[in-house]
Protein backbone atom coordinates (compact mmCIF):
# COMPACT_ATOMS: atom_id res chain seq x y z
CA UNK A 1 0.00 0.00 0.00
CA UNK A 2 2.40 2.64 1.01
CA UNK A 3 4.12 2.13 -2.53
CA UNK A 4 0.47 1.90 -4.60
CA UNK A 5 0.59 5.33 -2.15
CA UNK A 6 3.80 6.99 -3.36
CA UNK A 7 3.30 6.10 -7.10
CA UNK A 8 -0.30 7.63 -7.04
CA UNK A 9 1.13 10.77 -5.31
CA UNK A 10 4.06 10.95 -7.79
CA UNK A 11 1.54 10.58 -10.90
CA UNK A 12 -0.68 13.07 -9.62
CA UNK A 13 2.52 15.61 -9.12
CA UNK A 14 3.48 14.67 -12.65
CA UNK A 15 0.31 14.97 -14.26
CA UNK A 16 -0.26 18.93 -12.40
CA UNK A 17 2.96 19.88 -13.75
CA UNK A 18 2.15 18.93 -17.30
CA UNK A 19 -1.26 20.42 -16.48
CA UNK A 20 -0.06 24.18 -14.61
CA UNK A 21 2.85 24.11 -17.33
CA UNK A 22 -0.20 24.12 -20.30
CA UNK A 23 -1.87 26.62 -18.09
CA UNK A 24 0.52 28.69 -17.35
CA UNK A 25 0.83 29.38 -21.42
CA UNK A 26 -2.65 30.04 -22.04
CA UNK A 27 -3.29 32.41 -19.27
CA UNK A 28 -5.81 29.80 -17.43
CA UNK A 29 -6.67 30.72 -14.02
CA UNK A 30 -7.27 28.11 -11.46
CA UNK A 31 -10.01 29.72 -9.56
CA UNK A 32 -8.78 33.26 -8.86
CA UNK A 33 -5.15 32.44 -9.34
CA UNK A 34 -3.48 33.55 -12.70
CA UNK A 35 -0.72 31.58 -13.68
CA UNK A 36 1.37 33.53 -16.52
CA UNK A 37 5.18 33.10 -18.00
CA UNK A 38 6.14 36.45 -15.87
CA UNK A 39 9.45 35.89 -15.08
CA UNK A 40 10.68 34.23 -12.08
CA UNK A 41 13.34 32.57 -10.46
CA UNK A 42 13.75 28.54 -11.02
CA UNK A 43 15.17 28.40 -7.23
CA UNK A 44 13.76 25.05 -5.14
CA UNK A 45 11.89 24.95 -2.25
CA UNK A 46 13.85 22.31 0.15
CA UNK A 47 11.79 20.29 2.12
CA UNK A 48 11.05 19.02 5.80
CA UNK A 49 12.31 15.40 5.31
CA UNK A 50 11.03 12.43 7.30
CA UNK A 51 14.57 11.67 8.26
CA UNK A 52 14.50 15.10 10.33
CA UNK A 53 11.55 13.62 11.81
CA UNK A 54 11.93 10.31 12.69
CA UNK A 55 13.56 10.78 16.27
CA UNK A 56 10.63 13.21 17.12
CA UNK A 57 8.29 10.62 15.60
CA UNK A 58 9.61 7.65 17.81
CA UNK A 59 9.51 10.36 20.73
CA UNK A 60 5.88 11.05 20.05
CA UNK A 61 4.65 7.63 19.72
CA UNK A 62 6.28 6.52 22.86
CA UNK A 63 4.41 9.25 24.75
CA UNK A 64 0.84 9.50 25.82
CA UNK A 65 -1.70 8.94 22.95
CA UNK A 66 -3.42 12.53 24.11
CA UNK A 67 -0.41 14.10 22.41
CA UNK A 68 -1.32 12.73 19.46
CA UNK A 69 -3.61 14.14 16.87
CA UNK A 70 -4.67 13.29 14.27
CA UNK A 71 -1.97 26.78 -27.30
CA UNK A 72 -3.24 27.94 -30.42
CA UNK A 73 -1.00 31.38 -30.56
CA UNK A 74 1.62 32.98 -28.21
CA UNK A 75 -0.70 35.47 -26.99
CA UNK A 76 -4.36 34.49 -27.63
CA UNK A 77 -5.40 37.54 -28.90
CA UNK A 78 -8.03 36.10 -31.35
CA UNK A 79 -11.59 35.96 -30.30
CA UNK A 80 -12.70 32.66 -29.05
CA UNK A 81 -15.27 30.77 -30.68
CA UNK A 82 -17.43 28.16 -28.86
CA UNK A 83 -15.60 24.84 -29.28
CA UNK A 84 -12.18 27.00 -28.07
CA UNK A 85 -14.11 28.17 -24.94
CA UNK A 86 -15.46 24.75 -24.50
CA UNK A 87 -11.59 23.24 -24.42
CA UNK A 88 -10.66 26.12 -21.67
CA UNK A 89 -13.41 25.25 -19.88
CA UNK A 90 -12.16 21.74 -19.53
CA UNK A 91 -8.66 22.90 -19.25
CA UNK A 92 -9.39 24.76 -16.38
CA UNK A 93 -11.78 22.10 -14.07
CA UNK A 94 -8.56 19.81 -14.92
CA UNK A 95 -5.89 21.94 -13.56
CA UNK A 96 -7.90 22.57 -10.75
CA UNK A 97 -9.13 19.04 -9.79
CA UNK A 98 -5.49 17.55 -10.28
CA UNK A 99 -4.13 20.69 -7.71
CA UNK A 100 -6.99 19.87 -5.47
CA UNK A 101 -5.51 16.58 -5.43
CA UNK A 102 -2.82 17.31 -4.59
CA UNK A 103 -2.99 19.23 -1.82
CA UNK A 104 -5.85 16.77 -0.51
CA UNK A 105 -3.12 13.74 -1.07
CA UNK A 106 -0.26 15.67 0.80
CA UNK A 107 -1.30 17.04 3.76
CA UNK A 108 2.06 19.52 3.25
CA UNK A 109 6.29 21.23 3.48
CA UNK A 110 8.12 23.32 1.93
CA UNK A 111 11.06 25.27 3.43
CA UNK A 112 13.11 27.81 2.39
CA UNK A 113 14.58 28.84 -0.90
CA UNK A 114 16.77 25.86 -1.31
CA UNK A 115 18.92 22.52 -2.98
CA UNK A 116 17.04 19.50 -2.54
CA UNK A 117 17.30 18.94 1.53
CA UNK A 118 19.10 22.29 2.91
CA UNK A 119 18.67 25.78 2.03
CA UNK A 120 20.60 27.25 -0.81
CA UNK A 121 21.74 31.07 -0.53
CA UNK A 122 18.97 32.02 -3.27
CA UNK A 123 15.61 34.43 -1.85
CA UNK A 124 12.83 35.40 -3.16
CA UNK A 125 12.61 38.96 -4.19
CA UNK A 126 9.12 41.58 -3.66
CA UNK A 127 5.95 39.85 -4.79
CA UNK A 128 7.58 36.76 -5.48
CA UNK A 129 5.26 33.57 -3.92
CA UNK A 130 6.27 29.86 -4.66
CA UNK A 131 4.04 27.65 -3.11
CA UNK A 132 5.82 24.04 -3.05
CA UNK A 133 3.74 20.42 -2.59
CA UNK A 134 6.40 17.76 -1.67
CA UNK A 135 6.40 13.76 -0.80
CA UNK A 136 9.15 11.81 0.48
CA UNK A 137 8.80 7.87 0.39
CA UNK A 138 10.84 5.44 2.18
CA UNK A 139 12.52 2.69 0.10
CA UNK A 140 11.54 0.56 2.60
CA UNK A 141 8.87 -0.57 4.59
CA UNK A 142 11.04 -1.95 7.45
CA UNK A 143 9.97 -1.30 11.37
CA UNK A 144 13.17 1.38 11.48
CA UNK A 145 12.78 2.58 8.18
CA UNK A 146 11.03 5.68 9.50
CA UNK A 147 7.92 7.50 8.34
CA UNK A 148 6.97 8.61 4.96
CA UNK A 149 6.31 12.53 4.77
CA UNK A 150 3.87 14.62 2.72
CA UNK A 151 3.84 18.42 3.05
CA UNK A 152 2.91 22.23 1.22
CA UNK A 153 4.71 25.63 1.71
CA UNK A 154 5.12 28.76 0.88
CA UNK A 155 7.39 30.99 0.92
CA UNK A 156 7.43 34.74 -0.16
CA UNK A 157 10.11 37.75 -0.53
CA UNK A 158 9.65 41.13 1.22
CA UNK A 159 12.50 43.64 -0.16
CA UNK A 160 12.81 45.27 -3.18
CA UNK A 161 16.40 44.88 -4.12
CA UNK A 162 18.30 43.00 -7.10
CA UNK A 163 20.62 42.03 -4.54
CA UNK A 164 19.49 42.06 -1.38
CA UNK A 165 16.92 39.87 -0.21
CA UNK A 166 14.40 38.67 2.46
CA UNK A 167 12.24 36.08 2.49
CA UNK A 168 9.74 34.46 4.92
CA UNK A 169 7.60 31.21 4.48
CA UNK A 170 5.15 28.53 6.48
CA UNK A 171 4.78 24.79 6.19
CA UNK A 172 2.43 22.13 6.51
CA UNK A 173 4.29 18.69 7.59
CA UNK A 174 2.36 15.43 8.38
CA UNK A 175 3.86 12.05 9.49
CA UNK A 176 0.18 10.10 10.28
CA UNK A 177 -0.16 9.63 13.80
CA UNK A 178 3.49 11.03 14.78
CA UNK A 179 2.42 14.35 13.89
CA UNK A 180 1.73 16.71 17.34
CA UNK A 181 2.18 20.18 15.72
CA UNK A 182 2.52 20.01 12.30
CA UNK A 183 3.19 24.04 11.65
CA UNK A 184 6.30 25.41 11.06
CA UNK A 185 7.98 28.62 9.81
CA UNK A 186 10.93 30.15 8.16
CA UNK A 187 13.11 33.08 7.64
CA UNK A 188 15.81 33.99 5.45
CA UNK A 189 18.52 36.99 4.46
CA UNK A 190 20.44 36.44 1.07
CA UNK A 191 23.10 39.00 -0.91
CA UNK A 192 23.85 37.98 -4.38
CA UNK A 193 27.73 37.14 -5.61
CA UNK A 194 29.26 40.31 -6.22
CA UNK A 195 26.18 42.24 -4.23
CA UNK A 196 28.98 45.06 -3.21
CA UNK A 197 32.22 44.49 -4.93
CA UNK A 198 33.13 41.69 -7.54
CA UNK A 199 34.09 38.47 -6.65
CA UNK A 200 32.30 38.64 -2.94
CA UNK A 201 30.45 35.67 -2.69
CA UNK A 202 26.80 35.28 -1.68
CA UNK A 203 25.14 34.69 1.40
CA UNK A 204 22.79 33.76 3.58
CA UNK A 205 21.83 33.32 6.97
CA UNK A 206 18.33 32.12 8.40
CA UNK A 207 15.99 30.32 10.18
CA UNK A 208 13.74 27.06 9.03
CA UNK A 209 11.39 24.31 11.04
CA UNK A 210 10.91 27.18 13.70
CA UNK A 211 8.03 26.08 15.70
CA UNK A 212 5.90 28.03 18.47
CA UNK A 213 4.86 25.06 20.33
CA UNK A 214 7.54 23.71 22.62
CA UNK A 215 5.79 20.31 23.37
CA UNK A 216 5.97 19.65 19.47
CA UNK A 217 9.96 19.41 19.90
CA UNK A 218 10.57 21.98 16.62
CA UNK A 219 14.04 21.75 15.46
CA UNK A 220 14.30 25.27 15.38
CA UNK A 221 17.64 25.05 13.02
CA UNK A 222 19.79 28.10 12.25
CA UNK A 223 22.02 28.36 9.67
CA UNK A 224 24.69 30.72 7.76
CA UNK A 225 25.98 29.80 4.29
CA UNK A 226 28.32 31.22 1.63
CA UNK A 227 28.02 30.12 -2.57
CA UNK A 228 30.45 30.92 -5.38
CA UNK A 229 29.81 29.91 -9.02
CA UNK A 230 32.79 29.15 -10.70
CA UNK A 231 32.91 29.02 -14.23
CA UNK A 232 31.19 25.74 -16.34
CA UNK A 233 31.83 24.23 -12.66
CA UNK A 234 28.48 25.33 -11.29
CA UNK A 235 27.76 26.67 -7.71
CA UNK A 236 29.78 25.16 -4.53
CA UNK A 237 27.67 26.19 -1.16
CA UNK A 238 29.29 26.00 2.52
CA UNK A 239 28.09 26.70 5.86
CA UNK A 240 26.63 25.94 9.22
CA UNK A 241 24.07 25.03 11.35
CA UNK A 242 23.07 24.84 15.19
CA UNK A 243 19.71 23.04 15.97
CA UNK A 244 17.23 22.89 19.44
CA UNK A 245 18.92 20.16 21.33
CA UNK A 246 15.70 19.05 22.82
CA UNK A 247 15.30 17.50 19.12
CA UNK A 248 18.85 16.72 17.71
CA UNK A 249 20.08 15.83 20.76
CA UNK A 250 22.80 17.20 23.59
CA UNK A 251 26.12 18.16 21.96
CA UNK A 252 25.17 16.66 18.35
CA UNK A 253 22.90 19.83 17.45
CA UNK A 254 24.82 20.98 15.15
CA UNK A 255 27.17 20.53 11.68
CA UNK A 256 28.18 21.30 8.68
CA UNK A 257 25.55 22.52 5.26
CA UNK A 258 27.46 21.91 1.76
CA UNK A 259 26.46 22.00 -1.62
CA UNK A 260 27.27 21.63 -5.32
CA UNK A 261 24.62 22.63 -7.96
CA UNK A 262 24.66 24.09 -11.79
CA UNK A 263 21.75 24.67 -14.52
CA UNK A 264 23.10 21.49 -17.46
CA UNK A 265 22.74 24.74 -19.90
CA UNK A 266 24.56 21.73 -22.52
CA UNK A 267 21.42 19.75 -22.45
CA UNK A 268 18.72 22.41 -21.75
CA UNK A 269 18.49 25.12 -19.13
CA UNK A 270 15.19 23.96 -18.09
CA UNK A 271 17.04 20.90 -16.11
CA UNK A 272 19.29 21.70 -13.02
CA UNK A 273 21.08 19.04 -11.40
CA UNK A 274 22.20 18.92 -7.33
CA UNK A 275 23.82 17.28 -4.70
CA UNK A 276 23.62 18.38 -1.09
CA UNK A 277 25.00 17.21 2.31
CA UNK A 278 24.62 18.09 6.42
CA UNK A 279 26.64 16.52 8.87
CA UNK A 280 26.11 15.51 11.92
CA UNK A 281 24.61 12.56 14.49
CA UNK A 282 21.39 13.56 14.44
CA UNK A 283 18.73 12.56 12.82
CA UNK A 284 19.53 15.31 9.99
CA UNK A 285 22.61 14.19 8.69
CA UNK A 286 22.09 13.37 5.16
CA UNK A 287 23.57 13.36 2.09
CA UNK A 288 20.96 14.16 -1.20
CA UNK A 289 21.04 14.10 -4.67
CA UNK A 290 18.48 14.77 -7.66
CA UNK A 291 17.59 17.06 -10.57
CA UNK A 292 14.46 18.87 -11.65
CA UNK A 293 12.73 20.06 -14.87
CA UNK A 294 11.18 23.36 -15.37
CA UNK A 295 8.10 23.11 -17.23
CA UNK A 296 7.74 26.70 -17.53
CA UNK A 297 9.62 29.15 -15.46
CA UNK A 298 6.43 29.21 -13.41
CA UNK A 299 6.14 25.26 -12.83
CA UNK A 300 9.24 23.31 -11.80
CA UNK A 301 9.15 19.30 -10.69
CA UNK A 302 12.24 17.91 -8.67
CA UNK A 303 12.94 14.35 -8.22
CA UNK A 304 15.71 13.26 -5.71
CA UNK A 305 16.98 10.21 -3.70
CA UNK A 306 18.31 11.50 0.17
CA UNK A 307 20.06 8.51 2.40
CA UNK A 308 20.18 9.72 5.92
CA UNK A 309 23.24 9.74 8.34
CA UNK A 310 25.61 8.28 5.16
CA UNK A 311 28.69 6.33 6.84
CA UNK A 312 26.92 6.16 10.44
CA UNK A 313 25.73 2.35 11.97
CA UNK A 314 22.68 3.72 13.45
CA UNK A 315 19.84 5.03 11.78
CA UNK A 316 19.08 8.16 13.39
CA UNK A 317 17.00 9.54 10.50
CA UNK A 318 16.00 6.09 9.31
CA UNK A 319 16.12 4.82 5.77
CA UNK A 320 16.57 6.15 2.18
CA UNK A 321 14.26 7.93 0.66
CA UNK A 322 12.69 9.24 -2.76
CA UNK A 323 11.16 12.50 -3.18
CA UNK A 324 9.20 14.31 -5.36
CA UNK A 325 8.83 18.04 -5.27
CA UNK A 326 6.68 20.50 -7.49
CA UNK A 327 6.91 24.32 -7.08
CA UNK A 328 4.56 26.75 -8.47
CA UNK A 329 6.01 30.29 -8.93
CA UNK A 330 3.02 33.08 -8.64
CA UNK A 331 3.19 35.73 -10.50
Amino acid sequence: MPVLATGCFFFVQIMTAQLMAIAAKTDVKLGNMPISCNKSNMAHSMLLSPQRLTSLFMLRKSESSAEQTTNETDDFRFKPTKEKENKMGTLRIMAATMAALVLASSFAVAGPTGQINIPSTDAKGLKEVTISVNNYARFSSAADAGPNSYGIGIVTGLLPFEKVKLEIGADYTTLGAGTVYPFSFNAKFATAEDALFTGMPAFAAGGYNLGTISAAYPQNIVYGLIAKTLPVVGRFSVGGYNGAERSLGSKVNNGIMASWDRTISEVSDKLWLGIDYMSGKNSDNEISFGGSWSFTKQVTLLLGVTVPNAGQSALLGGKPTFTTQLSVNLP
